[in-house]
């Protein structure tokens, strides 16, 4: 709670009374390739496996839960220590069956490790409206054809809200791609923004539950798969070096574009447009921010331009009236309320 409440104050204070400072603080390095993340929780689980080798624990009893046949929580859960608590308690009480904890680590990036175990007697895993409403279809406990069923170690989150863990995708604390499963004692609202939960207690979505105990499945409904990378540059000077000096690989942009504010005092050069055309090699290229508009004239000179963007307060400050309009009006320029089928609603 603490991080969680450190976290949002500086959010604030960044976006907030410190804004206009904001390209002089340190800039966020973000979050660690997905290579380095994926190695950390492979490493976590190799060390775990091999604990487990070495440490194994089973206790049983035929009086577990008795004399009582309650759980020993008093009341509900109200952060997510108390969730924990549920969950485990719910598993020694052969409520949920088949998962297996293998490890619960406070210090590292996720908080627990399990496995799904399924063997005999396979009764105690399928489906009963009454006696066994966790349990799986018979179409799913058949497509084990072997038992008993042991799976690789899957990484375990708790949350008392889902939208603890909305939070940490958003920062990239965490990443869905790590997560077998979540255990939340409420769902919040901010998942709706890009996903959907569907409710495995529905008889009618039994087949998705692929182990005893699940009931909800969470599936993304948003992503960014239309995304355009574009290599961005301003027109300085040293333009022959930074084409050279600054490319991040042609691998890692789709465009390139150039800032054109005249500050090597040439404007629209041939000379930038054919060092811009050379270094594309067949990709788009396109005017990044401008404060003088190019002119018709200079854009049937440099036709490759695919687009080009003033920049707000500076096309009034820098063009005159008739200036705009006439490029916009230009029948090479393409505006938006004549991009062909944009203002189909219709259309897909």
């Amino acid at each position: 709670d603490v991080v969680d409440f450190a976290k949002e104050v500086s959010k604030r204070l960044i976006y907030g009374p410190l804004s206009k400072y904001r390209q002089y603080l340190k800039p966020a390095t973000g979050a660690a390739p997905d290579i380095k993340r994926e190695n950390a929780v492979d490493q976590w689980k190799d060390e775990m496996v091999e604990y487990e080798k070495l440490n194994p624990i089973t206790i049983r009893s035929d009086v577990f839960f008795l004399p009582t046949r309650k759980i020993s929580l008093t009341s509900l859960p109200t952060r997510e220590q108390d969730v924990i608590a549920l969950f485990n308690q719910m598993l020694a009480g052969g409520i949920i069956r088949g998962m297996r904890i293998m490890s619960t680590n406070e210090r590292f990036t996720y908080d627990s490790l399990f496995r799904i175990i399924l063997e005999e007697p396979t009764e105690h895993h399928l489906y009963h409206r009454e006696n066994n409403p966790l349990g799986i279809a018979q179409e799913v406990l058949s497509a084990f054809a072997e038992l008993p069923f042991v799976s690789k170690p899957k990484v375990l989150e708790y949350k008392y809200s889902l939208d603890g863990l909305m939070e940490d995708l958003g920062t990239q604390d965490k990443n869905t791609k790590d997560i077998g499963l979540v255990v939340v004692w409420e769902t919040g609202s901010q998942y709706e923004e890009n996903y959907k939960i569907t409710s495995l207690l529905d008889e009618g979505n039994l087949a998705e539950r692929q182990y005893h105990g699940v009931t909800h499945v969470m599936t993304k409904t948003k992503e960014l798969k239309n995304l355009v990378w574009i290599w961005d540059l301003q027109d300085f000077a040293s333009l022959g070096a930074d084409l050279t000096d600054y490319n991040p690989g042609n691998e890692y942009w789709d465009l390139i574009a150039m800032d054109m504010y005249g500050s090597d005092k040439t404007n629209y050069s041939i000379e930038k447009y054919n060092a811009i055309v050379k270094t594309a090699a067949g990709k788009p290229i396109a005017i990044g921010e401008c404060q003088l508009l190019p002119t018709s004239e200079e854009l049937r000179a440099q036709p490759k331009w695919t687009f080009f963007m003033s920049w707000a307060e500076l096309t009034v400050k820098h063009n005159t009236i008739m200036q705009i309009s006439g490029l916009y009006d230009d029948a090479g320029v393409v505006t938006l309320d004549r991009m062909p089928g944009w203002n189909d609603k219709n259309q897909k």
